[in-house]
């Protein structure tokens, strides 16, 4: 069966402090904003600007968390992605987390995917992994 999506464009995050994390986002992983940052957005490009997905980090309150079963201090931190780094820039990539005083742990393999993880939170409790080919 054909999959019925071309793939994944956007991951919305919501956060306590969009320009904290936005920092964090930019400096700990290195990646490209799109636009500007405000009190309430910052987009990421994850890969090459204009030709792969986007991250954005939102301070709440989008018109359709009213009917979020989450009280409002509760609508940050559950979620769990992965970025998929080359062999040769990993440990740079995770130097720049723990330059931002991120404790990182890893590696986790996995030998059916011939993966290693490094796994780390955000400020908001979201579990990051960096994931890159087994050498």
């Amino acid at each position: 069966m054909e999959p019925l999506t071309a793939g994944l464009t956007e991951l919305i995050l919501t956060v306590k402090d969009v320009k904290k994390s936005a920092s964090f986002y930019r400096h700990a992983l290195g990646l490209q904003v799109q636009g500007e940052i405000s009190e309430e957005w910052a987009w990421f490009w994850t890969g090459a600007p204009g030709q792969s997905q986007r991250i954005g980090l939102h301070k709440g309150s989008l018109p359709y968390e009213i009917y979020s079963p989450n009280s409002s201090e509760q609508r940050w931190g559950s979620v769990h992605f992965s970025f998929a780094i080359p062999a040769d820039r990993l440990e740079a990539a995770i130097a720049g987390v723990r330059l931002q005083g991120i404790e990182v742990r890893g590696p986790q393999y996995s030998e059916e995917q011939g993966t290693a993880s490094y796994y780390f939170y955000d400020f908001d409790g979201n579990l990051i992994a960096f994931t890159s080919p087994r050498i």
